[in-house]
């Protein structure tokens, strides 16, 4: 037989499962609350918002936080979802610059990509932390560290709706192809080939995607990483010479 003293046992226990979660949520919104608060005080300070300026930033900070945290929790499928956010991500972007005086524009512009406030999500970091996205990439998953160099490049070539989709189904046909080549040790050299053709290929593929702006521009993004490469092959004793 239940005893009254289970009862009040189990109902406490209730409570304070209750009150955990309420507690955690609080702490969640709270801290979403000091990030807007924070991001819109760095862009304050860096473009010489006025008060209206700021009290506009914060509520399209504020919207932009809501509509993204519904999107991570709808259940459309993933290529829709990166499509989506990236469509708020621009609409937000445009949001703030339609509020801009033409000085503040063209500072606004100047800005390190990672500085306009883009460090809502938690665990981001702007400036030089984005160049170390090897290193950051070692504590995400391959699926998470490909959406974010997807989320990247679409950024860096101001990439459409269309053009992400098309390029995310690029991305993701090409990586089962260089799947199917992991572990072959036969003949090295022949997979290595094969490997560059493939790559190749994939690189044609996302160039006919582009307009005439954004090829220049990945073109320029693809010769800059083949100057990294080059240089780490080199060895710093080498480049020191």
């Amino acid at each position: 037989m239940i005893t009254y003293q289970k009862l009040i046992s189990v109902a406490f226990s209730f409570c304070l499962l209750a009150n955990l979660a309420t507690a955690q949520q609080s702490q969640g919104e709270s801290n979403a609350e000091l990030r807007i608060q924070k991001n819109t005080t760095e862009l304050t300070k860096q473009l010489g918002l006025n008060e209206k300026q700021a009290a506009e930033v914060a509520k399209i900070n504020t919207d932009f936080r809501e509509q993204i945290i519904s999107l991570k929790t709808s259940k459309i499928e993933e290529t829709a979802k990166r499509s989506k956010m990236q469509s708020l991500k621009k609409e937000k972007k445009m949001a703030i610059k339609a509020i801009l005086t033409p000085e503040q524009l063209t500072k606004y512009e100047a800005l390190p990509k990672g500085r306009r406030g883009k460090h809502m999500g938690k665990g981001h970091r702007g400036g030089k932390a984005q160049s170390g996205h090897r290193k950051q990439g070692q504590n995400l998953s391959k699926e998470e560290y490909r959406e974010k160099r997807m989320a990247k490049l679409t950024e860096d070539l101001s990439l459409d709706d269309k053009q992400v989709s098309m390029i995310s189904a690029i991305n993701k046909k090409y990586t089962e192809k260089l799947k199917g080549l992991t572990g072959q040790t036969e003949d090295r050299e022949k997979t290595r080939v094969t490997r560059q053709t493939i790559k190749a290929e994939k690189i044609k593929e996302i160039k006919a995607v582009l307009n005439p702006e954004q090829l220049s521009k990945f073109q320029a993004k693809l010769a800059e990483k083949e100057s990294r490469h080059q240089n780490r092959m080199k060895g710093p004793n080498k480049r020191s010479k």
